[in-house]
């Protein structure tokens, strides 16, 4: 999943080697993808992460769509969202 989104153009991706994911950030966008990488909670696994206006303040919002475990995928989720 993470190789068909990082041909998509205009995409930079950053890898942490502590962390099980990969991260990517389309080029002028405000959102951030995140994608599990084998082994993680979860995995497959996609994640959103993009700034929201709410009651007049800047926050994270983090969506996504679990195609793996369901239990591990809430766990990523409670992870970035704790992140922010």
């Amino acid at each position: 999943m993470s190789r068909r989104i990082a041909t998509e153009p205009g995409l930079s991706a950053a890898e942490d080697p502590s962390e099980p994911y990969r991260y990517f950030k389309p080029e002028g966008a405000g959102a951030t993808f995140v994608v599990t990488l084998p082994g993680a909670p979860g995995h497959p696994a996609v994640f959103r992460q993009a700034v929201a206006h709410v009651d007049g303040r800047k926050v994270m919002q983090t969506t996504g769509c679990p195609y793996g475990d369901q239990k591990g995928y809430e766990q990523v989720l409670a992870y970035l969202r704790g992140l922010s």
